[in-house]
């Protein structure tokens, strides 16, 4: 089986520390349950969003696909697999944003926004400065 997504885990505990690059920020989530605050960690070298299972049972209806996927880790041996995930609204700066978060039982951060987000949304962050910067234009809905 082919990975889904390659995650970058290298150096986050080290990064706790203060070194610059570290994007922290409280965020609000909403799915089909209710709805939470929570601190996420944005994440350019994980290809997918993800959420810590206690999470995503409080907050939104886990839906359960027939194939698993398979997340190869940061280290290129650990894996992981899953076959479920949520549908969620994320505001981010008072900004909602609608995207599906993979379940993951064990994760060390309660939500992580990865590359897929980032990249819909046009969404860039500025490490040094430990910012999330949002593109009002890639808001707009296009219709063809």
């Amino acid at each position: 089986m082919k990975d889904f997504a390659r995650m970058w885990t290298s150096g986050r505990r080290s990064l706790r520390g203060g070194k610059m690059g570290l994007i922290i920020k409280k965020v609000k989530i909403a799915g089909a349950k209710g709805s939470a605050t929570v601190e996420a960690l944005f994440d350019m070298g994980a290809s997918a969003c993800l959420i810590k299972r206690s999470l995503a049972e409080k907050v939104a209806t886990i839906t359960t696909i027939p194939k698993k996927w398979r997340f190869t880790l940061g280290d290129g041996q650990g894996t992981l697999q899953t076959n479920e995930f949520v549908q969620l609204v994320i505001t981010i700066k008072k900004t909602d944003f609608f995207h599906p978060a993979v379940v993951v039982d064990r994760l060390a951060d309660d939500l992580i926004i990865g590359a897929d987000f980032l990249q819909r949304w046009k969404i860039k962050l500025d490490p040094e400065a430990e910012e999330v910067i949002i593109d009002k234009k890639a808001l707009r809905l296009l219709l063809a």
